[in-house]
């Protein structure tokens, strides 16, 4: 399947050989396309044109030694080339990157000739111009045996006489040291386990005590295992979100640096970065809330506002993100009422009520509302619009952190879990109508008299109506 072969190389005389080698060599291949990358065009441009490289693209490596300052580059400068373009094949024909990145290919069988070349120039400088002569050396197939598995290709498919290197025993060899002293440690550590364990049968009258400490002991690995579990829950999910707003900053922002795009692209890319920015710090915000908010150390600021005039206020608040055609309307029989309530909160749960609907809403209406149930000591707020829905078996995980119904729409999957939190910090319900067919209807209690802080919460949850 492969295109175009991209050729990168260093600027020593090797390197800069082996370009007018390539580009000989190329002309014998009217299918294929050759792509020069120079280290002389500087480490920052050479990542970001392999990170662009077309389709049905191979890359190969000459020489990667030298920068283009001239300085000697790290060992694990060939890991940092492909690392946003993990996916490409990679062959080498010097042996470069073949303990890293590269799958393999045909590389010079490497040895020292100091000697005999140093031999040649004192027979040249003793008159014997016959001495000075070029010697060609072998080559050899050579393949790394991690990528070889990695890229799903058998070693029986390879050219005969291919060798195949294993990073793995060479690295065993290296560390071999540092296994020995791992495995006397274990050993140490086994011994001195057993000899604690011969303690506790020989400490009869502690039994009982050591007993109830093992029960705690378990209990507590069990909410340590629990608890690193949701951890790398938590990171996993925080990469994920991060990395597309992030990649696109980084993208936009290095081809706004360019002098060949035009105003209007400049334009674009602009908004492109400010639109993913404003992601990543909403992200960002909603992560220190839920976690403020599920530790208990934010606290509510009860004050006596009037809901008709903040639900028309989160109306207005929330029309940018409203498609056109799409209508949102407030209905309710009160012209005024007050509540008790915390103003900031309240309204941070209605806003991502309504930025949910206006999300999946592309046609149709939005309706925000509410009412007073006296006998239960509750309003009820409901946020209804003519959306896709909801589909029963998700009904009841929408609440969770980073749960969405649609990975390809922005937002971090978070709004509904601090909704949910908030709600119940004031002492209410919240839920998914069930019998709402028209699309999705989020219903949710307050309390008349809300839950302030150190009040007993008394009913909280989320059911369905």
């Amino acid at each position: 399947d492969v295109r175009n072969i991209a050729f990168v190389s260093d600027n020593t005389y090797g390197g800069v050989s082996l370009q007018a080698l390539m580009r000989r060599e190329m002309l014998r291949y009217d299918d294929l396309r050759l792509i020069q990358i120079d280290s002389r065009e500087g480490s920052d441009s050479v990542v970001s044109r392999i990170t662009r490289l077309p389709q049905h693209s191979a890359l190969l490596i000459g020489t990667w030694r030298v920068g283009d300052d001239g300085q000697y580059l790290m060992y694990s400068a060939m890991n940092d080339l492909i690392a946003e373009n993990p996916t490409v094949p990679v062959f080498t024909l010097s042996g470069a990157g073949l303990e890293s990145v590269a799958i393999g290919g045909y590389n010079p069988k490497y040895k020292s000739g100091a000697g005999e070349i140093a031999g040649q120039i004192a027979g040249y400088y003793h008159g014997k111009p016959g001495a000075v002569h070029f010697e060609l050396s072998d080559g050899e197939y050579r393949f790394n045996a991690n990528k070889l598995k990695e890229f799903d290709i058998a070693e029986y498919k390879l050219p005969a006489g291919s060798v195949v290197v294993d990073n793995t025993e060479a690295q065993l060899r290296k560390y071999r040291s540092v296994i020995y002293s791992s495995v006397a440690a274990l050993i140490l550590l086994s011994l001195i386990a057993v000899f604690i364990y011969f303690l506790y049968y020989k400490n009869k009258r502690l039994r009982n005590v050591l007993e109830n400490r093992e029960a705690e002991l378990i209990e507590a690995k069990e909410k340590a295992e629990e608890s690193d579990l949701l951890k790398s829950a938590f990171l996993a999910n925080m990469s994920h979100e991060i990395r597309t707003p992030l990649n696109a900053i980084v993208g936009f922002s290095s081809l706004l640096t360019s002098a060949e795009i035009s105003p209007e692209e400049r334009e674009e890319y602009s908004a492109i970065i400010s639109t993913n920015s404003e992601l990543m710090l909403t992200l960002i915000n909603d992560i220190l809330d839920i976690s403020r908010l599920e530790t208990g150390k934010i606290h509510f600021a009860y004050e006596d506002i009037d809901i008709p005039s903040l639900c028309q206020q989160v109306i207005m608040t929330t029309t940018h993100n409203r498609r056109e055609g799409v209508e949102c309307v407030f209905e309710s029989s009160y012209e005024t009422y007050t509540l008790r309530t915390d103003v900031q909160r309240l309204s941070q749960v209605l806003i991502n009520l309504l930025t949910n609907a206006n999300k999946f809403t592309e046609q149709g209406r939005i309706t925000l509302s509410f009412e007073v149930l006296e006998k239960e000591g509750m309003v009820r707020f409901a946020v209804a619009d003519t959306g896709c829905g909801i589909p029963p078996e998700k009904q009841a995980k929408v609440f969770d952190r980073f749960e969405k119904l649609d990975e390809f729409k922005q937002g971090t999957g978070l709004g509904l879990a601090i909704c949910r939190q908030i709600v119940m910090k004031v002492g209410g319900k919240i839920w998914v109508d069930g019998t709402y067919t028209s699309g999705s209807r989020f219903v949710f209690t307050h309390p008349i008299r809300p839950l302030e802080d150190g009040d007993a919460v008394v009913s909280v949850g989320s059911g369905m109506a």
